[in-house]
């Protein structure tokens, strides 16, 4: 496998401790599989759909805000 680089980078938003904010960059990377000549890369599900804030806070603040 040949590494292609990064996709663009993903924030995530949330409140975990101490009531300080937190923004996650996330960076996944690509890579080129040579025998198949695919593009391969992790996908990560952390955060709530249709949102930027981590599954958890998203949950919070629903039960918060309705």
């Amino acid at each position: 496998m040949i590494s292609k680089g990064f996709y663009p980078v993903v924030s995530l938003y949330d409140f975990p401790i101490r009531d300080k904010k937190l923004i996650l960059h996330i960076r996944r990377r690509k890579w080129h599989v040579e025998s198949t000549g695919k593009t391969v890369s992790n996908n990560y599900k952390a955060a709530a759909p249709g949102t930027h804030y981590t599954e958890f806070f998203a949950a919070f603040l629903k039960g918060v805000f309705g």
